[in-house]
């Protein structure tokens, strides 16, 4: 029966995508024991008496297969699908998970592309944490929200958008968006430094052509004369 430990594992920045590992003492190791617990989690969490066989089962946001490639004995008997909207991750998977375990790209907002209805399982693992603008648009993806979550059964629900971004008095929400806002404030202040370097590039490159030499006399010029306007 092959493991995950007889795969091979991502390269580090893959591997750490996900979830950094970088402060580990082993970091594969590390990325080895979070798969294992995750997947631990997501057991706890079945009815007794479910079975994974023959079921079809989707990792929503599954990186590069960190928790996918714990369920490889059981992707012989069942299908089990891992969807992302990284690239290199996928390709990866492609590469060195795919058989037994099912690879998908999808795009940053639904749809997600596979067959509607035709999953017994999904589960999501810190990812709608990470989502800003599109996190009701995939809540109500009728790919998603008419499969059962690994802590419901499967069923049909009615979900409108004021019902899914109502808040509830549950502080994991306050938390939640605390973050987003975080990480929202440090991907824009890392947005302006890059827009201002650029600017000041272009600047630079400008100053040193030719023309704006030549030019220099004229635009003394131009500043003495206004001056002299504003007496």
């Amino acid at each position: 029966m092959t493991t995950s430990a007889d795969r091979p594992y991502p390269p580090f920045e893959l591997a750490s995508r996900v979830y950094s590992i970088q402060n580990w003492g082993d970091p594969l190791a590390a990325y080895e024991e979070l798969g294992a617990q995750t997947k631990q989690a997501l057991l706890d969490r079945l009815p007794d008496g479910w079975s994974f066989e023959g079921k079809r089962v989707l990792d929503f946001g599954s990186g590069a297969g960190r928790t996918l490639r714990h369920f490889l004995a059981e992707a012989e008997s069942a299908e089990l699908w891992g969807a992302d909207i990284d690239a290199p991750s996928i390709d990866w998977m492609h590469e060195n998970l795919c058989p037994p375990l099912h690879a998908w790209r999808c795009g940053p907002a639904p749809p997600l592309g596979l067959e509607l209805g035709s999953f017994d399982l999904a589960w999501a693992i810190s990812v709608f944490t990470h989502l800003t603008d599109t996190s009701v648009p995939w809540l109500l993806e009728p790919q998603i929200n008419n499969m059962s979550w690994a802590v419901l059964r499967k069923r049909d629900v009615e979900l409108t958008t004021e019902d899914v971004e109502r808040p509830e008095d549950d502080p994991r929400e306050y938390l939640a968006l605390s973050h987003n806002l975080r990480q929202l404030r440090r991907e824009l202040e890392q947005e302006q430094r890059a827009r201002a370097e650029e600017v000041a590039s272009v600047r630079r490159q400008y100053e040193r052509s030719l023309s704006w030499r030549i030019t220099r006399p004229l635009r003394g010029l131009v500043r003495s004369l206004r001056s002299r306007r504003g007496r």
